[in-house]
């Protein structure tokens, strides 16, 4: 397959991981195998089918400096292609530091933003989508993809689309985007029919994207001169934590879309951990020594540290979230993991 010489890449792969707590304690769900390759692994493959190797750039945290450079190693990539920012400040931060990079070693280019925590398939349906959604970017538009929501969900932005406003052929314009809504209005807004899940996957073009940060972004101007003067930490300290969808989405008048044909996971939470590993007779996904009785639809992970040690038994119990490491015990209704990351504080400081 011809290499996509004309697009950027640009994988965000600086989340601090706590919804994957207790695991991402010891590593990042970048580098977090669990079931087969790391997510980061995952999503470069995804890309290297699509564009040159050359083309495709990292946002991630200086921290993990070394882990980059063996994928880097691994991969033959370039290791200037990995932006490192020296703390997390959300996504509208590091998508703009992987624009400057971009325009400083490519020029204008289509830009695809992807996060690394997604699971999609099948590859033939996603670039069928891809080409459908880069397309209307080259009218002007940023575009996103649209995922028909399966349960209810306070972990996900939602898209309101305007079907009656199609845009190049297969995407729509966008009303609005909701970021993160309540479990009761995230009931809602399925009834509704013309919700979607927000993919966080962004599809534009370099001047679309740069001209955006510059109308909405109050930082752009000091963080364009702390970037080409290689001092970015004195500006990181300053900047608000803010994601790229509340920053320019939720602002713009060009957001488009495209519903998704292809099939998307987001695994950030052990929820959605569940949703995906393989499950016995009564829908329990479970690790080795680990005996579920009269129970349902149950998570019991052990990481590899902890595989081989004690049993696990579990009795009457549906829908628990059980994640077992050699220094800390995940215990958890389903529900009971949307306060997951508000407690990781009371633990830190205990």
């Amino acid at each position: 397959m011809k290499k996509d010489n004309t697009t950027a890449i640009i994988i965000i792969c600086g989340g601090q991981s706590k919804r994957l707590w207790p695991l991402s304690k010891y590593q990042s769900k970048n580098f977090l195998n669990l079931w087969g390759k790391p997510p980061l692994e995952e999503t470069l493959l995804r890309f290297l089918d699509i564009v040159p190797r050359e083309n495709i750039f990292f946002v991630g945290a200086k921290k993990e400096k070394n882990s980059f450079y063996s994928l880097a190693k691994k991969y033959k990539l370039k290791r200037n292609n990995f932006i490192l920012e020296p703390q997390a400040k959300n996504t509208a931060a590091a998508v703009l530091l992987g624009l400057l990079a971009v325009e400083s070693k490519l020029g204008d280019k289509k830009v695809v933003i992807a996060p690394i925590d997604h699971l999609i398939k099948p590859q033939k349906k996603f670039l069928a989508d891809l080409k459908c959604a880069l397309s209307a970017a080259q009218e002007g538009k940023i575009v996103t993809f649209a995922i028909m929501p399966r349960f209810p969900s306070v972990n996900f932005g939602y898209i309101e689309l305007d079907k009656k406003k199609k845009l190049a052929g297969c995407a729509y314009k966008v009303k609005r985007f909701i970021e993160k809504p309540s479990l009761k209005k995230a009931k809602i807004l399925l009834k509704k029919g013309n919700y979607f899940f927000n993919s966080g996957i962004f599809v534009s073009t370099l001047n679309v994207l740069l001209s955006q940060y510059r109308s909405y972004y109050k930082e752009f101007s000091l963080f364009s001169k702390y970037y080409s003067h290689k001092s970015l930490d004195k500006i990181y300290s300053q900047l608000e934590d803010i994601p790229f969808d509340k920053a320019i989405m939720e602002k713009t008048k060009d957001a488009a879309s495209v519903i998704a044909n292809f099939s998307w996971y987001d695994f950030g939470t052990w929820n959605a951990v569940y949703e995906l590993l393989p499950k016995d007779s009564s829908k329990n996904a479970v690790a080795k020594k680990v005996f579920v009785s009269g129970g349902k639809e149950n998570l019991v992970y052990k990481d590899k540290a902890s595989l081989g040690k004690k049993k696990i038994l579990v009795l009457g119990l549906d829908r628990i979230r059980v994640v077992d490491t050699p220094e800390f015990l995940l215990i958890s209704s389903e529900e009971g993991l949307d306060l997951l990351k508000s407690s990781l504080k009371e633990i830190d400081e205990s």
